[in-house]
């Protein structure tokens, strides 16, 4: 019954129970307090939750980006989708970048550069 609301625990909200403490968030926000801007006409942090739509909005028009990822706000991920990539890291991992050998001119471009600098007459075909 608990699909129709009709438990006796009250109305369930699946969004705030999967939401972290705000003893830990707290904790996260404390560590990074130092590198926080402060927004000289509304002298507001720019890295705090968005309470109003006004906020929202206000951020969307100045492209401010949270700091904190959406590990640090949730414990699991919301949906199947956040499944992959959940773990963001800015950092890349030493085996996915791979080196890269470039070969500017290969052997047959720079004969036929020769080839062409030294007879007016040469050609392939």
């Amino acid at each position: 019954m608990a699909f129709f609301n009709v438990t006796r625990l009250g109305v369930q909200d699946p969004v705030k129970a999967s939401l972290r403490d705000e003893k830990e968030t707290q904790d996260i926000y404390d560590t990074k307090k130092k590198t926080l801007k402060v927004d000289v006409s509304t002298e507001r942090k720019t890295a705090i939750k968005l309470d109003s739509s006004e906020i929202y909005k206000d951020k969307r028009r100045r492209h401010e980006r949270s700091l904190l990822g959406p590990k640090e706000v949730y414990q699991t991920p919301m949906t199947t989708s956040q499944e992959y990539g959940w773990h963001d890291n800015n950092e890349k991992e030493p085996w996915m970048q791979s080196k890269r050998h470039v070969h500017v001119n290969s052997e047959m471009t720079k004969f036929v550069k020769s080839m062409a600098l030294t007879n007016r007459d040469f050609s392939l075909y």
